[in-house]
């Protein structure tokens, strides 16, 4: 027996499904950038539970003056029409975005040049250029662990109210008699 059929375009992001293809149509639609250039494929950061979206696509002005508000044109369509924010944007050039001879752009072959770190001087290059519009600042913040103070426990007098919230009518009847047990309450 011989299985033969062709990977589907759809990317899962904490169980929902996108589809590559409609993903690629709204930044396709953007002034600026080169149609049929443009491939949505998931990557998966070391350690993480799910799959980001990455998207590479080739653009017409790579300059750091205009890409910066590209990148947010391009952000903004996907999120509207997607309802999913691009984790990465990597504006590549056009023979960077593999083909098949009929012309399928290969995901796949995208998806495993970026885990093999294959767009890390792109990467590097997009953080740079978006710093001060998408990551706080060093001065913006700083990690500072403190010490808990312990919970001081007052005891339940006579009339206090106390909520019990819980599907099980079994333990919520136990619960109440212990209550009203040790508060010698009816």
């Amino acid at each position: 027996v011989t299985i033969t059929g062709r990977e589907k375009g759809v990317i899962i992001v904490n169980g929902v499904n996108y589809y590559a293809h409609e993903i690629e149509a709204a930044v396709e639609e953007i002034g600026g950038v080169t149609p049929s250039f443009t491939a949505a494929f998931a990557v998966r950061a070391a350690g993480a539970e799910t799959d980001e979206l990455a998207i590479a696509f080739h653009c017409v002005d790579d300059s750091d003056n205009a890409l910066p508000t590209l990148l947010g044109r391009i952000r903004s369509a996907v999120v509207e029409r997607a309802g999913l924010a691009p984790r990465f944007l990597l504006p590549v050039a056009q023979h960077q975005i593999p083909k098949t001879d009929i012309g399928k752009i290969q995901r796949p072959a995208l998806s495993r040049r970026f885990s093999s770190n294959g767009f890390s001087d792109v990467v590097q290059r997009i953080e740079r250029l978006t710093r001060g519009s998408e990551t706080l600042p060093s001065w913006f913040y700083r990690i500072s662990w403190q010490k808990r103070r312990p919970v001081q426990h007052r005891p339940l007098g006579a009339n206090a109210a106390v909520v019990v919230v819980n599907a099980d009518r079994a333990l919520s009847a136990a619960l109440h008699d212990l209550a009203a047990k040790r508060l010698g309450v009816p």
